[in-house]
């Protein structure tokens, strides 16, 4: 009876709905609520997790190193990334200690070797270094097995691959802040192919060059344009280009040289791609107040409707400049997520 498999619907995104298949005893094992439903918003909580550790019932209800699995399940719907929606979003705070309890809860137990560790460790990674606290997340990232990732990635859909990466890429701009390049340039390597790392290294180069005017951005830059020379554009699994923040890095710098190399990517480009590589142009150039010099390389014979999209993300820029100002940081973060700043995979089904 418990291993008979019966279907069940739940919610992707805002109104998408996947079907799957799941043994009966899935559900008793699954540390949390699952729902067969796709209306409401999503919670998922540690409140059961808790319940477990504390009353020492953890190795009583996992048994097996197939039933431990079932938690990574568990961490990548908690981890899911919604973009540029707050509908189907988890609304339930997430207690990070519980992160290291599980983990020793796993180590702890007799078919724990057989886990794959590799979402705990790059969470707690990554929660380590947001709290300033850089020797636990090197030692977190010391105990990652970094080509663990793609794999990892893989098992779920699009939204989970995208919330994975983006933790690679957080925890990527993590160890190069705090002076560990040769780490995450290692991390950045790890990834599927050039596509990736073009994309990751480029956004790695407008983050430091920008938000930290860090020399060393000029060398991701360059593993960014050198990646870009290899990658199959016919393939590309991405909502973002990945010579987006190259462009922009190039036209932010500027230059004659690096705002010609800027432009000739984007007129480079298929039509489809050619206005989103101008407008990571334009961001460049508008990075620093360039403003004046942003506002004239505005095409003149482009629509009306460009021509506002284009001064609404120079306007976008100056938000993140200003992002304390009440009301700027929503522009600001609309700008970053589908230009420069952010991973996020197309719905591959």
């Amino acid at each position: 009876y418990k291993l008979a498999e019966i279907g069940i619907n739940y919610r992707y995104f805002s109104d998408g709905i996947r079907v799957r298949k799941f043994p009966r005893k899935y559900f008793f094992l699954y540390p949390d609520y699952f729902y067969d439903q796709w209306h409401g918003d999503k919670y998922v909580s540690t409140a059961y997790m808790e319940y477990l550790l504390a009353n020492g019932l953890f190795k009583e209800l996992y048994k097996s190193a197939a039933d431990l699995e079932i938690i990574n399940d568990w961490l990548a719907n908690y981890n899911e990334f919604y973009p540029f929606t707050n509908e189907a979003r988890n609304l339930t705070p997430f207690n990070p200690e519980v992160l290291t309890l599980t983990l020793n809860a796993i180590d702890a137990h007799p078919q724990g070797a057989a886990f794959d560790k590799t979402y705990l460790h790059l969470l707690l990674a990554n929660n380590a270094f947001n709290e300033g606290q850089n020797k636990t997340g090197i030692t977190y990232f010391k105990a990652l097995d970094i080509k663990k990732i793609g794999p990892l990635a893989n098992r779920w859909q699009y939204l989970n691959k995208t919330a994975i990466y983006n933790q690679l890429l957080q925890l990527a701009k993590s160890l190069a802040v705090n002076g560990y390049h040769q780490e995450a340039m290692a991390l950045i390597e790890s990834t599927n192919d050039h596509s990736y790392k073009a994309l990751i290294y480029g956004i790695m180069a407008n983050y430091l060059y920008v938000n930290h005017h860090e020399t060393r951005a000029f060398v991701y830059l360059d593993s960014a344009i050198t990646n870009e020379d290899k990658m199959t554009t016919s393939a590309l699994s991405f909502f973002v280009d990945p010579r987006f923040p190259i462009i922009n890095t190039l036209s932010g710098i500027g230059g004659t040289t690096l705002s010609q190399q800027a432009k000739n990517m984007f007129t480079e480009m298929s039509p489809g791609l050619k206005g989103g590589g101008l407008i990571n142009y334009i961001l460049g150039i508008a990075w620093g107040g360039n403003y004046h010099r942003a506002v004239a390389a505005i095409p003149q014979q482009g629509s009306v409707n460009n021509e506002l999209q284009y001064y609404a993300i120079i306007l976008g820029e100056e938000a993140n400049r200003l992002g304390a100002r009440e009301g700027w940081d929503r522009l600001a973060g609309q700008w970053n997520l589908i230009t420069k700043d952010y991973i996020y995979f197309k719905d591959q089904n």
